[in-house]
């Protein structure tokens, strides 16, 4: 499953396709770090004990895959 901060949420056939035609870069994470903190803080019981990904597309989208 997939979050990004335009608030789309996609199936996984999406995620499959975004992991695999966007170029993820994860030392843009700092730069936009406060976004995360907004997602960590609304959806902090949906992603309580949840393994997730924070990852970027070429288009500057932040994307928080949970798997």
């Amino acid at each position: 499953m997939i979050l990004c901060y335009k608030r789309k949420v996609y199936n996984s056939l999406t995620l499959y396709i975004f992991y695999t035609f966007y170029i993820i870069s994860f030392y843009k994470i700092l730069y936009d770090i406060y976004i995360y903190s907004i997602y960590k803080f609304f959806y902090k019981d949906y992603l309580k004990g949840k393994k997730f990904i924070i990852c970027y597309s070429a288009k500057r989208y932040l994307f928080i895959i949970i798997y």
